[in-house]
């Protein structure tokens, strides 16, 4: 599975939920009530995924974001908020 640039798996945050959520927690409550997105999570790795056996126009590649783990957590969050209030 791809990383970000904070080069954290997904999987590995998913496992020491039970540790870290306190803090995690922290952070997000922090960025809500703030109204700020902690600028290491902004950051992003863009890779060219061919979608053609053999490309030859930079038509013929897909961008695909790589995004740090933690910001799809608050990005989660943020969207049920939102969800719940609409």
């Amino acid at each position: 599975m791809s990383v970000g640039v904070d080069e954290i798996n997904i999987f590995v945050v998913k496992s020491l939920m039970p540790r870290i959520s306190s803090v995690l927690t922290h952070i997000v409550n922090v960025s809500f009530q703030t109204g700020i997105f902690p600028e290491r999570w902004k950051k992003t790795i863009i890779k060219p995924i061919p979608k053609v056996a053999i490309p030859i126009f930079p038509s013929e590649y897909r961008p695909i974001s790589l995004l740090p783990a933690l910001s799809k957590i608050i990005e989660k969050l943020a969207n049920k908020q939102i969800i719940q209030y609409l």
